[in-house]
């Protein structure tokens, strides 16, 4: 079965207090294991990056509730693609706060990408295998 992914960036509303963030991770923990959903939620400064995994009418489904979620704002796609698998298949939604040195080797990984294939766009391949090394380093959170 192919899986949808989709990827998006967004920032916490500026009426989201950041504590509620631990509230929205148990909560989409909760919706996700009901659906058969799948991801990952990056976050550093209030800003997000997010994978969703699963079924596409399901994925695309969430995807619009999230866009129009108050708590977010400048929702923006990255790329919805199909998959033969899951990144993410133990996490209905794990979470990691980016800290400054995955912050500095994210930004180091992409510039010596685009050295190496001089590439002026990243291919979504690059960001797939980017995303995954996070696995290791994701915190569990329990289901709402």
């Amino acid at each position: 079965m192919a899986i949808c992914q989709i990827l998006y960036v967004s920032k916490l509303s500026k009426k989201t207090d950041v504590q509620a963030i631990q509230d929205i991770v148990a909560t989409a923990n909760g919706y996700n294991s009901k659906n058969d959903i799948t991801g990952i939620l990056l976050c550093r400064g209030g800003v997000f990056l997010q994978m969703l995994e699963g079924d596409k009418a399901t994925v695309e489904a969430l995807f619009k509730k999230i866009e129009k979620d108050p708590r977010h704002s400048n929702v923006v796609r990255i790329f919805g693609i199909q998959s033969n698998d899951r990144l993410f298949p133990n996490w209905a939604m794990g979470y990691h706060e980016i800290t400054d040195l995955d912050a500095k080797m994210v930004a180091e990984f992409l510039s010596w990408n685009k050295l190496i294939s001089a590439a002026k766009d990243l291919d979504n391949n690059i960001i797939l295998h980017m995303l995954g090394r996070f696995e290791r380093v994701l915190t569990k959170v329990p289901a709402a």
